[in-house]
């Protein structure tokens, strides 16, 4: 999986960048991943607000007609881990929805940003 850390500005710009990490590897590592998950810029700006951290997840390649159960699956493996860390994960199951880290203190991870 390929995870970036304030990929950005907006949600446009993590896909980019996403794309972008994922260009840069070679074929055998491309065929490692399966997905990518990152938060932007404005994620950063609310979860340092107290509204928590949103997470963008998508599959690696088109996604099928049948594809929401890659996305769906590719959501319940990112919050089990996140799960394993610790935090505490808010996600309806559903592949359109973002991923939520609540609480979140951005406050206490990002100060120098505050």
């Amino acid at each position: 999986m390929i995870a970036l850390h304030d990929a950005g500005d907006c949600q446009e710009d993590g896909f980019e960048l996403c794309d972008a990490a994922f260009g840069r590897l070679t074929e055998p590592e491309q065929a490692e991943i399966s997905g990518y998950c990152f938060y932007h810029g404005q994620d950063t700006t609310r979860a340092i607000e107290g509204a928590g951290l949103g997470l963008t997840y998508c599959p690696i390649g088109p996604i099928q007609s049948d594809g929401d159960a890659e996305g769906i699956a590719l959501g319940r493996s990112i919050c089990d881990e996140l799960e394993r860390a610790g935090l505490t994960v808010v996600w309806s199951g559903d592949f359109q929805d973002r991923i939520q880290v609540i609480p979140f203190d951005g406050k206490r991870c990002w100060k120098d940003e505050a």
